[in-house]
């Protein structure tokens, strides 16, 4: 059995560790992903939820007309959860040779803002010249979620970039 060992940070600073065979983390992201959104304006709807708790991790996606939860056992130390790129993150498990720490990765730049325990917002904010997409984060001050989403959805609707999708070749 591969092992897939993961760390994320939760908001209030605690370290989770999160062990599990690949393989069976690569079925449940199929089986949830199905409910990802692929076109929204609504970000959160292209993530899937990833839930750490006792000895099972469960993972959940919607779409708002489909969602679709599994779960799986897991070594878990410490409880949390994470909202992560749902499509992303089973392509990367899926290319994944061996256990690498992709949750890890993929939070490398939220962590400090976790840790703080601030408020962010990840939007869709352009394209490299080579195509790839480009996210702003934002961080607000402690308790001011309402602001953000005031800056987030003005700077949507002043761009297109939530509308559009990077060129597959």
């Amino acid at each position: 059995m591969i092992e897939t060992e993961e760390t994320v940070s939760t908001p209030v600073g605690n370290v989770l560790h999160i062990t599990c065979s690949k393989d069976e983390l690569v079925q449940a992201l199929g089986v949830v992903s199905r409910a990802v959104s692929t076109r929204t304006s609504v970000q959160i709807l292209s993530g899937i939820l990833l839930e750490a708790e006792g000895s099972e991790l469960r993972l959940a996606a919607t779409d708002m007309e489909l969602s679709l939860r599994t779960a799986l056992e897991a070594e878990v130390s410490g409880e949390g959860e994470i909202v992560v790129p749902g499509r992303l993150l089973l392509d990367v498990i899926r290319g994944l040779p061996d256990a690498e720490a992709v949750i890890q990765r993929l939070t490398r730049f939220t962590r400090p803002i976790n840790y703080l325990g601030l408020p962010s917002l990840a939007i869709p904010a352009g394209f490299t010249r080579g195509g790839l997409p480009v996210g702003l984060q934002l961080v607000g001050r402690s308790f001011d979620e309402a602001t953000l989403l005031r800056i987030g959805a003005a700077f949507q609707r002043a761009t297109d970039f939530h509308d559009r999708v990077p060129a597959f070749t």
